[in-house]
């Protein structure tokens, strides 16, 4: 990574299979007490909203979602970085 890369660089732009049933899930069983219901929510349908009419997502789509809400204080950083956790645990088992 470079002088003057953005952090979104680490994650692959490459879309990965994410089907509703597993993305609903991942909400489903989050638990994260720093993040109100509201903001569950808002980060679900702005996630939602960026997944692929296949249903594919990238872990760099997801790091600017999640970024941007943070960004405009939304959620808090903390919530960030567990939802990114989250989702890179989640998107590991493709890089297999």
């Amino acid at each position: 990574m470079g002088l003057f890369s953005s952090p979104s660089n680490k994650y692959s732009q490459k879309l990965q299979p994410f089907p509703l049933e597993d993305f609903k899930k991942i909400f489903r069983d989050l638990n994260v007490e720093s993040l109100t219901k509201d903001e569950e929510e808002l980060v679900y349908s702005e996630l939602e909203s960026h997944r692929s009419g296949d249903g594919k997502l990238s872990l760099r789509d997801i790091y600017k979602v999640i970024y941007n809400l943070k960004y405009k204080n939304k959620i808090s950083e903390n919530d960030q970085k567990i939802l990114m956790n989250t989702f890179v645990n989640y998107f590991s088992k493709f890089d297999k």
